[in-house]
């Protein structure tokens, strides 16, 4: 049997940086012990082990720290995902139910809030109708803007909304009516139909027909009435009626920050058309914005954080004929004091009167033709712009009115023509299809149902 092999150290010499073996011939030598220079209590030794303490809970922190911050990662973007997958899955028509529970839907809403809502809406009709044509660039900062101009505004968008809102409900056709009916008092009031001020126009029956179709067709009805209108309800109110109503392509283009900058950016280029200089584009760029920007604030202090509907906020019936009288009074004197030698002949006046009766007709028919107004746009989930969104758009109209005036005023002359042949169309093509939906609505009539 092999006998195990056997080791012999011999003699060893030791210290702290050698080790020698000595081995006798024919022995194999152990694989040496190499003892290290840290005895207890030397400094060494204390300081390798703090060195290794403070890593340890170093790398132990860091490990639990990276752990809970995966965690919170993936829980947001779980709860990301879920709201999400909840927005693709709503239906943008919001249908019927309880309220949030912030939600004021009721009539106790203090009147100062109303009267300040109110103010908002009025300085945005004046802002995208007089500010973005430059007919008045510092409507604001004038006796005559803020005592006739912003009134007026204000008052036309109040009533007509009043009845659009709860009368015959919302809807696009309706709300397309009521804004051309806005767009007629350049009849009796300015006397723009039928004499424009700017130079020899074409007259037909009494009535500037070029003019007649880009501010009551176009202008009024959109920049003055429908914009402002959308507008507010995003910025300042919780609900959508009023954006659900319309076809899916505008919806979008409403709902989208690309649509409103597009359309400041159109503003601007527009009003370089009027304006005198860079200078004054610039400045009323900036102070009718900063203007507005102010009285949103303004709002959301007063409001606290509660939120309300389009609709709540709006005048009840008794507001609204403490409103109509006015507004009847700014009719009679400022039609007799307002270029009254404009008036035309019977036939100019008759043309006025069937278009109020035409389209008075037709906002009725949206009452009692029309079951659930749209029915075919209901299914769309389109989430409106936040109200930090329509801050962020507010420097595009300033940088686009002054960048205008600087790099275009040559070609001033075609972008106003260009503009109004755009807009004829674009308020021609809109009317066309809002009397479509009217006659082919499917159902039975508003009435019936509810």
């Amino acid at each position: 049997m092999r006998q195990p092999h056997t080791y012999s150290t011999g003699k060893v010499q030791k210290n702290y940086t050698t080790t020698r073996v000595e081995c006798t011939a024919g022995e194999a030598a152990s694989p040496p012990h190499i003892p290290l220079p840290l005895k207890r209590g030397s400094p060494l030794r204390e300081i390798l082990w703090i060195c290794s303490s403070i890593l340890y809970a170093a790398l132990t922190l860091k490990l639990r720290f990276r752990e809970g911050f995966v965690q919170n990662r993936s829980q947001k973007r779980l709860d990301y995902t879920k709201e999400w997958a909840a927005a693709k899955t709503r239906s943008y028509h919001r249908t019927p139910g309880p309220p949030p529970k912030n939600m004021n839907s009721g009539s106790a809403i203090p009147l100062k809030k109303k009267a300040l809502f109110w103010t908002i809406l009025a300085a945005l009709s004046t802002f995208f109708a007089e500010v973005w044509s430059g007919s008045e660039m510092f409507p604001f900062f004038k006796p005559w803007g803020m005592l006739v101009v912003v009134p007026l505004y204000g008052l036309h968008l109040l009533f007509l909304a009043w009845i659009v809102v709860r009368i015959t409900k919302p809807s696009f056709p309706a709300l397309l009516y009521a804004g051309m009916i806005f767009g007629l008092y350049e009849a009796y009031l300015t006397k723009v139909l039928w004499d424009p001020p700017w130079g020899e126009a074409w007259i037909a029956a009494g009535v500037a027909p070029i003019e007649t179709l880009v501010l009551v067709f176009w202008w009024h009805a959109w920049f003055s009435f429908i914009l402002p209108l959308l507008a507010g309800e995003q910025i300042l109110t919780g609900s959508t009626s009023l954006l659900s109503c319309f076809p899916p392509t505008l919806a979008r283009f409403f709902s989208d920050w690309k649509g409103f900058t597009l359309l400041a950016l159109f503003g601007g280029t527009f009003q370089s058309v009027n304006s005198p200089s860079p200078g004054h584009s610039l400045l009323s760029g900036l102070s009718t914005t900063g203007v507005l920007i102010a009285l949103i604030l303004l709002w959301r202090k007063t409001t606290q954080g509660d939120v309300f509907t389009f609709e709540a906020l709006l005048p009840n019936q008794k507001e609204i004929k403490w409103l109509a009288a006015p507004l009847g009074l700014m009719y009679l004197g400022l039609g007799l004091v307002l270029r009254p030698e404009s008036f035309p002949d019977l036939t100019g006046h008759l043309v006025i009167w069937v278009s109020y009766a035409l389209l008075a007709a037709l906002l009725y028919l949206t009452y009692t033709r029309t079951p659930v107004l749209s029915p075919p746009y209901n299914s769309h989930t389109i989430e409106p712009l936040s109200p930090k969104t329509w801050l962020r758009l507010s420097p595009v109209f300033p940088i686009a009115a002054t960048t205008a005036e600087i790099l275009l005023p040559p070609l001033g002359q075609a972008i106003a023509l260009i503009s109004w042949a755009a807009g004829i169309l674009f308020g021609i093509i809109m009317f066309i299809i809002a009397v479509k939906e009217i006659f082919t609505s499917k159902g039975s009539p508003h009435h019936e149902q509810s």
